[in-house]
């Protein structure tokens, strides 16, 4: 999946995540680029991938917008996370 992301154009990005969310029975309107970029980073961060090289991928320019949406995955692995159910 990465290297599929890494080779497609950022200004595609839309058209793709239009189509998929067709095929996959989705209403389009309600999903855009953004949408698959900030599941990208979280899901970057909930696997560990290094932020740089997420952010090689994903096109951010800016480690403070990345750093939100790939914190916010890396939490969801975080062992410390279940003390919060405690």
């Amino acid at each position: 999946m990465m290297q599929l992301l890494a080779d497609v154009h950022l200004g595609n990005v839309g058209l793709l995540d239009h189509t998929g969310t067709q095929l996959a029975g989705y209403d389009p309107t309600f999903f855009g680029a953004h949408s698959l970029r900030s599941g990208f980073v979280t899901e970057a961060g909930r696997q560990g991938v290094a932020a740089r090289d997420a952010m090689a991928v994903s096109g951010h320019k800016s480690l403070a917008v990345f750093s939100g949406k790939f914190q916010a995955g890396a939490v969801m692995k975080n062992p410390a996370e279940a003390l919060l159910d405690q």
